[in-house]
């Protein structure tokens, strides 16, 4: 998990490799320690570390940022669909979609029965969206609001991605 926080002293992108097969995983991370042994919070990460241990991957740091806001807006770029159309690659999610906001984020997460739980809301989320034409328009607003910079890229993935999810022409941000 990415340790994620306003009050941290660096915030960096990175790229772990697997010395073995070339595999990689890039991603960022914020922390007071550059030397706190994170690589990386993937899940294929995760499975391919604990298959070949720790000591056959490399972490390198790519960029460091001044803030958190602009170590998100990096990874967005950072991380795109043509990356994980590459079979190297272990992410699964472009960047900016994947992880939690802090660790008390991914505590309650666990605690609340973790991916059963996201299951679930995520099902509700979508039948309101289908059923409810407030929800919806403020949930397209928010989304619509939080694109950074109403780039222009990120909003066609989005608009894509509710297309593909909701089957809707009509939701277009």
């Amino acid at each position: 998990m990415s340790n994620i926080n306003k009050n941290k002293k660096y915030y960096f992108t990175y790229k772990t490799t697997n010395l073995l097969n070339n595999k990689y995983y890039y991603g960022m991370h914020s922390t007071n320690n550059l030397d706190d042994g994170y690589m990386g919070s993937g899940k294929h990460l995760g499975y391919s570390i604990k298959k070949y241990g720790k000591e056959n991957f490399k972490v390198k740091i790519l960029e460091f940022f001044d803030s958190q806001g602009l170590l998100t807006k990096a990874e967005i770029t950072l991380i795109t669909e043509h990356d994980l159309d590459n079979p190297n690659c272990m992410n699964i999610k472009p960047g900016g979609q994947g992880g939690f906001i802090n660790e008390e984020h991914a505590l309650k997460f666990h605690k609340a029965g973790g991916k059963r739980v996201l299951q679930i809301l995520s099902e509700q989320h979508t039948l309101k969206l289908k059923n409810n034409v407030e929800y919806k328009n403020k949930w397209l607003k928010s989304v619509r609001d939080s694109a950074i910079n109403n780039d222009e890229i990120i909003i066609d993935k989005i608009n894509r991605r509710l297309l593909n999810h909701l089957g809707e022409n009509d939701i277009i941000l």
